[in-house]
Parts: structure tokens; sequence; C-alpha cells
């Protein structure tokens, strides 16, 4: 599934949108818009396991304006 470089481990957009049952386009929008870590090479987004740790790591935003409760 994930490539591994060394001690690397990458994922490409379509094995983390199967994973995560999203739209390959949901986990390149959020590539572009910065809330996902990863790099762009010859023409294929990778993501690094631990830009996903940080992803999953960060508070969800408040919906709504509201604070978290």
């Amino acid at each position: 599934m994930s490539k591994q470089i060394g001690t690397l481990k990458l994922y490409t957009v379509e094995e983390l949108a199967s994973v995560l049952e999203v739209q390959p386009k949901t986990i390149r929008a959020y590539l572009q818009e910065g809330k996902l870590r990863g790099r762009k090479i010859a023409r294929k987004w990778y993501v690094p396991e631990d830009a996903l740790q940080e992803y999953f790591s960060q508070p969800e935003p408040a919906k709504d304006g509201q604070d978290e409760q």
C-alpha cells in the first residue's frame, strides 16, 4: 500500500482517500490548503506518515464560530 524509503513511509493521494473513505479531491484540497503536509514529486503527491499523525493530533476547529466544550 504505502511506499517505504528507509524509515520513511509515504502515502499517495489515492491510498489515503481509499483508507479514509473520502474522495481524492478532498485529500488534494487539504494538501493545497496546507491542512495536510505533503510533497509533490513528478506530478504526484506523497504524504509522509508523520504528517498524518500531525493532522489527526490537531484539535477540531469550532463549528459556527462556537467554542469547543
